[in-house]
């Protein structure tokens, strides 16, 4: 999985990108890409490895790219200058609130939601020059003859009906149940067939202002946080972290909550294993089988699959020590075709 940062020039991107990686980035030209590795924060996971002292602990994980800015205003005739960053599975769009962002993008963007529509609308110019380039290109291989005509004659009709979505102001995601139409999309990696989440990068005063936070909050799937205040948060040691966390209002640092927001954004969950040997996170698309779960962990587990013992965390999370946690680990067999719950703890029964 990876989650892509985007937004204009001088919003904080980088900045955010060194508090999810955890990494510094050195000053480069300008275009320079960045990609990291964020780990997956889940407090139940912390709590089984407290209790089960494992040798080996790991947590689940996903990259995290900081590309160039995008550009703004006439957007014509950029599209292949974007299309390195359409790669990621999701994006956080990072809009910048802070009165330096002010001055570098201009009045008209000063204000945060103003932005985040100017930002949504490019984006959407994007996706529909690359929806005219692959339709001129179709119709020029029917004039020459070039292909299978009946083939490029569905592709044309596909590629007009999803442009049309597109400019009614609907969301290509919305075309989900037609199955050519969606593999083209995917085919074509437009920007808004991909999971969004908001995240406004205030500046210190915004912060503390209850009532804009609240008012950006509103916004679907979105987080309101102070960039270099997070940079600072992450640079401490962690026992150090709650303190400065109250002073300034606050119920977590950034990495968990926007890892969070990830998550649901691509309607992830994850799944436990856990043993003397090691206690692991495993990240798979909600809906997903124990047999699916079983090749997430090892092809050979899903190819000699039998069976899953499954433990419900909730089942465990009083657990206060080793011998607690083994007493009220009464696993349930279920098979192949059981929908994996967020949390459960499994172990697969199987034999190749």
């Amino acid at each position: 999985m990876k989650v892509g940062l985007l937004g204009y020039g001088g919003v904080g991107k980088t900045t955010l990108f060194t508090v999810l990686a955890g990494q510094e980035v050195a000053a480069g030209a300008p275009g320079e890409r960045h990609l990291g590795s964020v780990e997956v924060i889940d407090p139940r996971l912390d709590h089984v490895r407290d209790l089960w002292k494992p040798r080996k602990f790991t947590r689940a994980r996903f990259e995290v790219e900081d590309g160039p800015a995008l550009p703004r205003g006439d957007v014509a005739g950029r599209g292949e200058k974007v299309a390195a960053l359409r790669e990621p599975d999701a994006f956080l769009l990072v809009i910048g609130g802070f009165e330096e962002a002010a001055l570098q993008l201009g009045k008209e963007l000063a204000d945060p939601l103003a932005q985040r529509r100017a930002l949504l609308d490019d984006l959407l110019l994007y996706d529909l020059e690359a929806l005219e380039r692959r339709h001129s290109k179709s119709r020029d291989r029917l004039k020459k003859g070039s292909g299978d005509r009946a083939a490029l004659l569905r592709e044309v009709e596909q590629l007009e009906k999803i442009t049309a979505h597109l400019e009614a102001g609907k969301s290509p995601r919305e075309l989900q149940q037609d199955g050519d139409v969606r593999k083209l999309i995917q085919e074509l990696k437009l920007f808004l067939d991909r999971p969004l989440v908001t995240v406004f990068n205030v500046g210190e005063a915004a912060l503390s202002d209850a009532a804009a936070v609240a008012a950006l909050k509103k916004t679907e799937r979105s987080a309101v946080l102070c960039a270099p205040i997070e940079k600072e948060i992450a640079g401490l040691p962690v026992p150090d972290r709650a303190a400065f966390l109250a002073e300034y209002g606050l119920a977590e640092p950034a990495s968990p909550l926007l890892t969070r927001l990830a998550y649901e954004s691509l309607d992830l969950l994850s799944f436990f294993t856990m043993g003397p040997d090691e206690v692991r996170a495993w990240p798979i698309p909600r809906g997903s089988s124990a047999l699916t779960a079983a090749g997430r962990i090892h092809s050979d587990l899903a190819r000699g699959f039998i069976r899953a013992e499954v433990i419900p965390y909730a089942q465990v999370a009083s657990a206060t020590n080793e011998r607690e946690l083994k007493a009220a680990s009464r696993a349930e067999l279920m098979g192949k075709e059981y929908e994996v719950q967020d949390g459960d703890i499994l172990n697969i029964r199987f034999s190749v």
